[in-house]
């Protein structure tokens, strides 16, 4: 058969990653049909939110995506993901997971700095959720 290219594989890891995390605080994720910018649905109780996933495998501090592509698209939260791993091997418990608002990716993400204040836990999903 076709081989899988890298790259989706890692992201299709990190939609699958944030959709298990997502559950573990009571938030049911589901991956859309089409590609249109929006990689999974959410809700926890009535609140709905589009989520974009980026993910990556980089070491180190910093979190670089291409968000000049991201300005185009609409979504409520931005999901970064840093996987953790050597080759092919993913390590999912090292792996970290951030959410952010959209309008934080713009304050935060530009530094290029590790977003600790959005790393996934009870806090952030009640932000994001109410």
């Amino acid at each position: 058969m076709n081989p899988l290219d890298p790259n989706l594989q890692d992201g299709t890891i990190g939609e699958l990653l944030v959709q298990i995390r997502l559950l573990q605080y009571d938030v049911q994720a589901v991956a859309t049909h089409k590609d249109t910018g929006n990689d999974l649905l959410a809700t926890k109780g009535e609140i709905f939110r589009a989520i974009q996933v980026k993910t990556t495998r980089t070491r180190g501090r910093q979190i670089t995506f291409k968000y000049r592509q991201l300005m185009t698209k609409k979504f409520h939260v931005l999901v970064l993901v840093r996987l953790s791993g050597e080759n092919r091997r993913v390590d999912l418990d090292q792996s970290d997971v951030y959410l952010l608002r959209r309008d934080d990716r713009t304050k935060s993400c530009d530094q290029r700095d590790e977003p600790e204040r959005f790393r996934l836990g009870p806090e952030r999903i009640n932000e994001l959720f109410q």
